[in-house]
C-alpha cells in the first residue's frame, strides 16, 4: 500500500514540475505576427479578404486564426494615407472571430490595416501584414427590381465615380447560387450604365427561370479598391 502512495506521489510531483516548467518557457512570449488575407479577385465566387461591404460604407478586413491558443483577443489599428499619419487602435476583436467590418469616416480615402494579437498575458504580437483599400461610392439607381416578366433583362444602373469596369453579380436569393457574373465595361457615352443578362455566355442558364427570385449587385472596380451596392431583389412572373 505505501508502495503505491509512493509511487502516486512521485507521478504527481513529475507532472507538476512538467506543467510549471511549460508554464515557465512560454511566459513572456509574444503572440506570433497575424497574417491578413488579401482581396480576391472581383469576379471568384468566394468573396475573402481585404473588400467593400454591400449593405453600408464599410470595409470588412479579415485575417488567419493563428495557431497560439494564448492568443484571446486581435487589436484592429487603421490610418490614412496622409503624410506623417500613425495607425490608430480602432476596435478589439475576441478570438475566435477573425475578420472586421469597418465603417468607414470619408469615402474616397485610402485606408491602411494591421492586426495585432494579444495573448492571456496582454503580450502583443509585433505588426504583421498592412493591406489598404480605398472606398469608392456605391452605383445607385438599380433596375430591374420587383416582378418582372422578361426573362432576359436588361440590367441598368448609375455610377457617381464614372469608374472604367464593373462587376455585375446575381444569385439565386433562396440558395445562394450564383446564376451570373459578368464584367462589364463602361460605357462613358451614357450616364446611365446597362448590360443584358448572359451577354457574354457566361450565365448558368440562357435565361432566369419563371417563379424564382433573384439578387443582384454591382461592384464598380477602382485601384486596388472600389465598392459594392446594396442588393436589389426581381421575381420572374
Amino acid at each position: 500500500m505505501r508502495k503505491s502512495a509512493y509511487f502516486l506521489l512521485i507521478l504527481c510531483l513529475v507532472f507538476a514540475t512538467l506543467t510549471c516548467s511549460k508554464k515557465i518557457n512560454q511566459s513572456g512570449l509574444k503572440p506570433p505576427k497575424v497574417a491578413m488575407i488579401p482581396t480576391a479577385a472581383d469576379t471568384s465566387r468566394s468573396e475573402r479578404g481585404i473588400d467593400a461591404v454591400p449593405e453600408r460604407d464599410a470595409i470588412r478586413i479579415e485575417w488567419f486564426p493563428g495557431s497560439d491558443e494564448r492568443v484571446i483577443q486581435y487589436e484592429i489599428y487603421r490610418r490614412t494615407e496622409a503624410v506623417g499619419a500613425k495607425f490608430v487602435k480602432i476596435t478589439a476583436i475576441a478570438e475566435p472571430d477573425s475578420f472586421y467590418e469597418d465603417v468607414v469616416p470619408l469615402v474616397g480615402v485610402r485606408y491602411f490595416y494591421t492586426v495585432l494579437a494579444v495573448n492571456d498575458e496582454d503580450l502583443r504580437s509585433e505588426s504583421g501584414d498592412t493591406l489598404n483599400y480605398l472606398l469608392l461610392q456605391k452605383a445607385v439607381n438599380l433596375q430591374p427590381t420587383g416582378i418582372q416578366s422578361n426573362t432576359k433583362p436588361v440590367f441598368t444602373w448609375s455610377d457617381p465615380n464614372q469608374a472604367h469596369e464593373y462587376v455585375i453579380r446575381l444569385l439565386e436569393n433562396a440558395s445562394n447560387r450564383v446564376i451570373w457574373i459578368s464584367v462589364v465595361q463602361a460605357d462613358y457615352g451614357n450616364q446611365v450604365q446597362s448590360v443584358k443578362f448572359n451577354s457574354d455566355q457566361k450565365a448558368a442558364y440562357p435565361a432566369l427561370i419563371s417563379g424564382f427570385e433573384y439578387r443582384w449587385r454591382v461592384d464598380v472596380r477602382g485601384n486596388a479598391g472600389g465598392s459594392e451596392s446594396k442588393w436589389a431583389t426581381l421575381r420572374i412572373q
